[in-house]
């Protein structure tokens, strides 16, 4: 099944990138044009980010949501405890905003989210225990 291309300009990212309180890493700044470049196309995107704990995968991730939703999708980043949901929310929020979308922490149900709005959800207990 194809999927749908998801494209942002350079000036877009860039702009992102210069909010940000510090600079992208070499690393950083090639696993994110890998990743905004496999988005372009229709293909759907398969992809597995490695890097060492404070390497920066919770950016380079983060800014593929962002790239999703300013280019007119939608996406959701998922942690496996409360803890780290509430975690990224604190350190991502800031980001986000200087990007142009609000992010919405569903943990206390804000109301009436926007088209490019950012949600940080947790996911709670084991999956196989269904």
């Amino acid at each position: 099944m194809p999927g749908v291309p998801q494209a942002v300009t350079d000036e877009w990212l860039d702009s992102v990138l210069a909010n940000l309180p510090f600079a992208l890493t070499d690393a950083q700044r090639r696993a994110l044009n890998d990743v905004r470049s496999d988005m372009a196309h229709s293909l759907p995107m398969n992809r597995l980010l490695q890097g060492d704990v404070g390497a920066g995968k919770t950016l380079v991730a983060f800014m593929a949501l962002l790239v999703a939703v300013e280019a007119g999708g939608q996406g959701v980043m998922m942690a496996p405890t409360e803890l780290l949901a509430r975690q990224h929310l604190a350190s991502l929020k800031p980001l986000a905003e200087a990007a142009g979308s609000d992010v919405y922490d569903v943990l206390i149900g804000k109301a009436s989210p926007g088209p490019n709005d950012v949600f940080l959800l947790p996911h709670f207990g084991d999956a196989t225990a269904v």
